[in-house]
């Protein structure tokens, strides 16, 4: 049996949040502070009657004067902080009814020193899963192991864990050496110069330790985000959709640089994004998520070639579901091929839509039994076709629901 890093085997989640108004409010410390003022000024010694009644009276004004402004601003203040606890209720419990509808009753065991990526859809419950492994929530029911130990109640910050964000969170006002080094000055490590050259060597940052993160490029930022985490030598990283805001050339080239780090390393890595070509390219598993469940996990291959049901089929890449001599299968636009043999092909109907693709055409067909399907077929052999050609297309593979 492989080591297991991270076990997590949950019930259904719900998280409850205990938001209370500030004491301050409550105290009103300006309002204090006025009638402490009022009290002192209705007190002067050493003063004749007449002086210290009009003394009293112009004090007295000034005091309700002062508490009206006071009264004023408290009450503002207060509006200010119901706003804000609202806004802050509402995202909350906005959390609370992701969290409610997206993870039930899910239980996955990610191996030691794999790749494991959460893919699905927005508001499938995958950042959500990142923030319980993390810490940052916790769960009312089940529980979350890492290497082997409860991690009910215990702190984000104790547990081995490094996290790279979707916008990087990089100190604006720092360095690229000051943002790599900043926790290990929290942690007050002796070792920080010697850690932070050893993590800049490694992803390539040794000619940009002096620069800020404006002058960095995207793939930059991000690898200094990725140094920042791994210079505390964390025993699992977790990375929220880090290169969602990388145009696609970068993106690529980054994906392969983090692959590289990853395999260097050996860091056990779960892994967040909704975009398939990047769990396919980078993950040595992949848990494909829907509502809160877990709906196929295993390799990339098994996964493409295999799938379980027809959300898991279609999420990643294109599928088509065609009944064939009363079965039902699942057909890829690639595992399609024109037919030239002049006999009937398997599929035969007529082009609605042509897409170039490149060295492949997307070509969108009506069948005989009137359902469109998608063929991607070899450019060079599929030249003649225009919308309304009749076309003939046999399967190379296909694949049994």
């Amino acid at each position: 049996m492989k080591d297991m890093e991270i076990a997590l085997h949950l019930k259904d989640i719900s998280f409850s949040y205990n938001i209370k108004k500030s004491s301050m409010a409550k105290k009103k410390p300006g309002l204090v502070s006025a009638l402490t003022f009022a009290y002192k000024k209705a007190s002067p010694h050493r003063q004749s009657e007449s002086r210290r009644a009009e003394s009293l009276q112009a004090e007295t004004e000034q005091t309700f004067s002062l508490l009206a402004e006071t009264e004023k601003a408290d009450s503002q203040l207060e509006k200010s902080e119901k706003a804000e606890e609202q806004e802050t209720r509402f995202h909350l419990a906005d959390s609370q009814q992701i969290a409610s509808q997206t993870i039930e009753k899910l239980s996955l065991d990610v191996e030691k020193g794999s790749f494991t990526t959460l893919l699905g859809p927005s508001g499938c419950g995958k950042t959500t899963l990142l923030r319980l492994i993390s810490g940052f929530l916790e769960p009312e029911e089940g529980q979350i192991n890492l290497f082997g130990i409860n991690q009910t109640g215990i702190a984000p910050d104790k547990r081995k864990i490094g996290m790279v964000f979707q916008d990087y969170a990089l100190f604006p006002h720092m360095t690229v050496k000051q943002n790599i080094q900043f926790g290990l000055k929290i942690k007050k490590d002796r070792n920080c110069g010697e850690k932070t050259l050893e993590i800049a060597r490694i992803l390539d940052l040794e000619n940009l330790l002096n620069r800020y993160p404006a002058e960095l490029s995207g793939g930059q930022q991000q690898r200094v985000a990725l140094a920042r985490a791994l210079v505390l030598k964390p025993q699992i990283l977790l990375m929220d959709e880090p290169l969602s805001s990388l145009d696609t050339k970068l993106r690529e080239r980054v994906r392969d640089e983090l692959k590289a780090i990853q395999q260097t390393l050996k860091i056990t890595t779960v892994y967040v994004t909704h975009d398939q070509e990047e769990a396919l390219s980078l993950s040595d598993k992949i848990a494909i998520m829907n509502q809160g469940k877990i709906l196929q996990y295993g390799g990339p291959r098994d996964l493409y070639f295999k799938p379980k049901d027809d959300f898991s089929a279609d999420f990643i890449g294109k599928a088509n579901f065609i009944k064939l001599d009363g079965e039902s299968y699942i057909i890829r636009p690639e595992w399609f091929e024109l037919n030239k043999s002049g006999k009937k092909g398997e599929i035969e109907g007529i082009v609605q839509s042509v897409s170039f693709l490149g060295d492949r055409t997307r070509f969108i067909i009506k069948s005989q039994n009137q359902a469109l399907i998608a063929a991607d077929l070899k450019t060079l052999d599929s030249n003649s076709l225009e919308a309304g050609s009749p076309v003939s297309l046999s399967i190379n593979h296909k694949w049994k629901k």
